[in-house]
Order: C-alpha cells, then sequence, then structure tokens
C-alpha cells in the first residue's frame, strides 16, 4: 500500500511528527485534521475553571432528554388503564436494572415487587414469569410445572421489544398489552398474590407502577391473557391453576 499512496505516507508522517512535538512540549493530543484546534490541555484547564456550570448543565440537559423519553415509554400505559377505570399510581427513580439495585426503592414502596423473566422453550413458546423478588424460581423444573416443551431458555432482546414492547432490564408484566396476539403465556408466582399492593415498571425501568392485586387481575383481563398461577420454588407443588383471580 506505501507504493500506491506515497503522498498518503508522508501526510502521515507530518501528522505523527508534529504529535511527538506537541507531546515533549506538554501541549496535550494534538488532533491533525481539524481547522483551529487548540492543545488539549487548555481546554481541560478551562473545563475545570468551568467545571461547576459546565457539568451540571450537561447532566441536567441529559437527566431531561432521558427522563422526557422514559415519560414518553410510560404513556401508552398510562393512557391504557385511564381508558378502563383501573386506578394505579406511579414513582419516578433512576433506573434500575437488577434486583439489588432496587433494593432502597423496595424499601420505599409498600407491597409485592416484581422480578420477571421473558422466556421460550424448544418449540419457541414465549413464556413471562412474573414473580415476586424474593423468590428463588426453579428454572430446571419451571418447564414441567407450565406445560413447556423442554428446558426454558432467555429470549432474545429483540422478540422482547417486538412482543412486549420493552428492552431488557425493564421486562414488566405491563407489556402484555403490547401483545395483541396472545403470543406470550403468562405465568405468575403464587407468593405475589399474597400482597394487596403489587409494583411493576410502567414499560421502562426509570418508574415503578403500583397497583392492586384486583387491578392487576382486571389488567390482565383486558389484555386477554389467561392467568397461570403457579408455585415456583423448588420445593414447591408441582400443580399450577390456569385462570385463577385472587
Amino acid at each position: 500500500m506505501a507504493e500506491a499512496f506515497p503522498e498518503c505516507n508522508r501526510e502521515i508522517f507530518r501528522a505523527r511528527k508534529t504529535a511527538i512535538g506537541a507531546l515533549r512540549r506538554g501541549a496535550g493530543p494534538f488532533r491533525p485534521g481539524l481547522a483551529g484546534s487548540k492543545p488539549a490541555g487548555t481546554g481541560v484547564r478551562r473545563a475545570r475553571r468551568e467545571k461547576g456550570r459546565i457539568v451540571g448543565q450537561g447532566n441536567s440537559e441529559a437527566q431531561s432528554d432521558e427522563s422526557s423519553l422514559d415519560r414518553a415509554r410510560a404513556e401508552p400505559l398510562f393512557a391504557y388503564l385511564a381508558e378502563r377505570g383501573i386506578a394505579a399510581t406511579t414513582t419516578w427513580h433512576a433506573p434500575v436494572f437488577t434486583v439489588d439495585a432496587s433494593a432502597d426503592l423496595i424499601s420505599r414502596l409498600a407491597g409485592g415487587h416484581t422480578k420477571n423473566l421473558f422466556l421460550k422453550d424448544k418449540k419457541g413458546r414465549i413464556f413471562l414469569v412474573v414473580a415476586e423478588q424474593d423468590t428463588d424460581v426453579d428454572l430446571k423444573g419451571l418447564h414441567r410445572r407450565i406445560g413447556a416443551q423442554g428446558r426454558l431458555s432467555f429470549g432474545d432482546a429483540a422478540r422482547m421489544q417486538a412482543l412486549l414492547g420493552v428492552f431488557p432490564g425493564a421486562v414488566t408484566a405491563f407489556g402484555l398489552m403490547n401483545d395483541h396476539e396472545g403470543a406470550v403465556s403468562l405465568i405468575l408466582d403464587e407468593r405475589l398474590l399474597r400482597h394487596d399492593i403489587i409494583n411493576a415498571h410502567p414499560l421502562t425501568n426509570a418508574a415503578t407502577t403500583s397497583i392492586s392485586r384486583v387491578d392487576l387481575m382486571r389488567f390482565f383481563e383486558a389484555t386477554g391473557h389467561a392467568v397461570t398461577v403457579v408455585d415456583l420454588t423448588a420445593t414447591g407443588e408441582q400443580q399450577t391453576e390456569e385462570g385463577a383471580v385472587r
């Protein structure tokens, strides 16, 4: 390639030589090709002097943009519930991606908190397992309890988005409003139904929506999904209740 582009090689050599000279003078890395570029050190010093204003303003704008996006994701659910006279309250917070990260939130919001598993069996059938947060789900034996074909594995993000309208980290029972074809089978933890109030993400992990057990069942009925209630623990009886409402 050197023989084909001699002029290009000379330009690269000059740029390297200039960069080495700049580093030796302590001016910071040089960015060739940017007209009017200033040594990076100057920008760093200015950033330090204006740190409070720049960083604060930047973070505020980023948070504002993200907040607007999260609220836009949740609005369809809020409208869906309102149209059906289903009451719920929502608490906004920093995005949470794991059960451990939500520990503080759990301590502040009464009721049962959910963890959700988006699963598929060997035949490609999709299951949404909605468990009480502290339930130790027996994944190895779960397929026998829910009538799945073969061992279960996690569904991919693309299918999750297509069926539930959510991304990994924001999986929720409320996503069933987007499963218009009834492709997802709902599995509900027996322990979760011991709570009068149940908490779940409203299509975004930057908020938690609290809903009564009775109204959650009304929501499932509105989406057209039958509820299969299962003891998800390893020691639980291997029985299910289809369409159970408690």
